[in-house]
């Protein structure tokens, strides 16, 4: 394939992104749920994913709730990208999704689980959900934490986000948040702290197919 061809057809793909993202996110919700239920239903954890500072945190249940803020965070900044920033909306898909299957590639070549978990995480409100987290949730598939990558990751669209303008209240909170989130994967002891510092590096590694996405700019294609 040359690479006209190539760039080409990279062209009319963004432009039907643009045209069409939605299309492009439910193919991507499809392939990327199958492949996860596959993997946790049929490739077991091989590699246990632990550190001494692990068994300095404690379980702390309260932390249940950045947690599950998680969905509604991301959720939230999809739409907005989606109907303010249509093309700020397809940078931050391709940056996302393809940590999103990259990580799935991971887990599928190197299968990781944690051994965290309490056996009892409390009776009250804070426990009961970290328990029917657990239940809904198994303990594989952790290396790196994508909740984790994709906090982190969304944080740094809004950072440089110019339909925020200078709302500088929204971007804090959006770090605060996003902290929260990735200290919560460690103090309800859903991931290791390997785990949460391998979904940072792939946030910061993967962070220029946020930028206009080019195949050019990346190394694959030569300047003439």
């Amino acid at each position: 394939m040359s690479e006209k061809v190539l760039r080409e057809r990279v062209t009319r793909t963004k432009t039907r992104a643009y045209n069409h993202p939605l299309i492009y996110t439910v193919l991507f919700g499809a392939v990327y749920l199958t492949w996860w239920n596959l993997l946790e239903i049929f490739v077991p954890a091989k590699y246990i994913i632990h550190s001494t500072i692990d068994d300095m945190i404690p379980f702390c249940s309260i932390f249940v709730i950045p947690y599950v803020m998680w969905f509604a965070y991301i959720g939230t900044c999809f739409i907005y990208m989606y109907f303010k920033d249509r093309k700020e909306y397809i940078n931050m898909a391709t940056y996302i999704f393809t940590g999103c299957i990259l990580a799935l590639i991971i887990f599928t070549i190197f299968p990781t689980g944690i051994n965290l978990r309490p056996i009892e995480p409390g009776k009250d409100i804070f426990g009961t959900l970290c328990a029917f987290i657990y239940s809904m949730d198994t303990p594989t598939n952790v290396c790196p934490s994508l909740h984790v990558f994709v906090s982190a990751a969304m944080w740094k669209i809004i950072k440089r986000n110019k339909t925020l303008g200078e709302r500088k209240y929204i971007k804090i909170g959006a770090f605060v948040l996003t902290v929260r989130i990735c200290l919560s994967t460690m103090f309800i002891k859903q991931h290791s702290v390997i785990d949460v510092l391998c979904g940072l590096l792939m946030a910061e590694a993967l962070y220029p197919l946020a930028n206009d996405f080019s195949l050019k700019k990346l190394g694959f294609i030569k300047n003439k």
